[in-house]
């Protein structure tokens, strides 16, 4: 009797166990949304709701909180493929171009959806018996396929073989991932940078007419450190879109259409940012300067503020502290005309350094030597034109930026020095 009873309880978890892995294996690429680094910013364009764009974004928010010690480098890009059907076979295309020679590529991982598994042949034991052991023999088994990356050839239609990598789906979801390192390396070393990727079943292919989903296409993600992002301007090297009419190389570190200003002295910037309202002149006085300064439209005009506008600057400008110290300054990428392609994040606390560097200095302002020498020369006077110290950023923190390259593949770059934390005299 105490035989039979655990012979039942054994069933009984057996059939508990099985079930469990059957619901386990039909879990969906929804499964890869809703686990624990599921993106806080969501894709609102409709045609972004692909799984790379959550993937990207999910990075982004994993980058945010690993800001100061980004484990897998600066810089993360995405590539998506093209699909394209070749004798009812599905060969998906990668363009590899926008790597930059700066970047050292230091992983590669490629993701695909699969969900249309071959089925495997039981024992004839099992099918004879069925027993539960059996079916949990089977779903451990997941089938095995081979990954080929080919290069591009213009005389053949298909290229080199660059590398072929074998993979064993899991059960836990349908999108799968293998790490291709070694294949976009030897691919990039030899220049192969139009990379063609193959499913290989091993047995007979299956066929294929129509294309497949956008929602569903495998993508490569390329891990590297870009070793010039530590550079000058380097955010405006890779972030700024310029117009293809413009003839001015962006190495001129030149705006367009800047429109250029007087110089004003320091007092002037902190005693009267506005202009005052000059007194209004006879009327004959106004009539002769309205005939001499009649330069039209297109002549040089000056704001001019009532005295309440006046004061209420001046109330507002004596508010700020005169000594050296960090202000709130908001960027908004749309601002600077980067929100097309800047995904993530729309705006940022940037904020910057004003104030005076007067002798004697506080350790408020954290002078260094030279900046409290130099204050000291100033005050002193004994070499004329020796100009104060200037408030400048000491200390600034890292951002992560989410944004399209000029193949539509999302890329993820940490710049650093983008946000001032502390300021300083120098």
């Amino acid at each position: 009797m105490a035989v039979a009873f655990a012979f039942l309880t054994q069933l009984f978890l057996c059939l508990i166990n099985t079930e469990l892995w059957t619901a386990a294996s039909e879990r969906t690429a929804k499964s890869a949304l809703d686990s624990d680094e599921s993106p806080v910013h969501q894709p609102t364009d409709a045609s972004a709701l692909d799984m790379v764009s959550v993937h990207m974004y999910r990075l982004y928010d994993k980058y945010n909180r690993e800001l100061n010690r980004p484990r897998d480098g600066n810089t993360v890009r995405s590539f998506k493929a093209n699909p394209e059907i070749v004798e009812q076979k599905i060969l998906y295309h990668f363009n590899l171009t926008s790597m930059q020679d700066s970047e050292v590529m230091l992983a590669a991982t490629f993701h695909f959806f699969f969900d249309k598994r071959p089925r495997q042949q039981r024992s004839g034991l099992c099918k004879r018996f069925r027993s539960p052991s059996c079916r949990l023999q089977h779903l451990h088994q997941p089938p095995s396929l081979r990954l080929l990356f080919r290069g591009a050839s213009p005389n053949a239609a298909l290229g080199p073989l660059l590398g072929n990598v074998t993979a064993f789906p899991h059960r836990r979801g349908d999108w799968q991932v293998k790490d291709v390192t070694q294949v976009v390396k030897g691919a990039r070393a030899d220049g192969q940078l139009l990379m063609t990727a193959e499913f290989d079943f091993g047995g007979k292919h299956p066929r294929y007419r129509e294309r497949p989903s956008p929602h569903s296409l495998p993508y490569v993600l390329v891990y590297a450190n870009d070793l010039s992002i530590s550079e000058p301007n380097s955010v405006a090297a890779t972030l700024q879109r310029r117009d293809a009419g413009s003839r001015d190389p962006i190495q001129n570190n030149e705006l367009p259409e800047v429109v250029e200003y007087r110089a004003f002295k320091d007092q002037e910037l902190w005693d009267s940012t506005y202009l005052p309202q000059k007194p209004k002149p006879a009327r004959k006085e106004r009539r002769r300067k309205g005939q001499e300064n009649s330069d039209g439209p297109g002549g040089s005009q000056i704001l001019r503020f009532d005295e309440r506008t006046m004061k209420k600057a001046r109330r507002r400008q004596g508010n700020e502290p005169r000594l050296c110290s960090r202000r709130y300054l908001k960027v908004d990428f749309a601002d600077i005309g980067w929100s097309e392609w800047v995904l993530s994040p729309k705006s940022f606390d940037s904020y910057y350094c004003a104030g005076t560097c007067e002798f004697p200095m506080s350790k408020v302002v954290r002078p260094s030597n030279h900046a409290t020498i130099q204050s000291i020369v100033r005050a002193v006077g004994i070499v004329p034109g020796v100009p104060g110290p200037c408030c400048v950023p000491d200390k600034m923190s890292p951002l992560s930026v989410l944004f399209l390259d000029e193949n539509k593949n999302a890329v993820l770059k940490i710049y650093p020095g983008m946000s001032v934390e502390t300021c300083a005299c120098r």
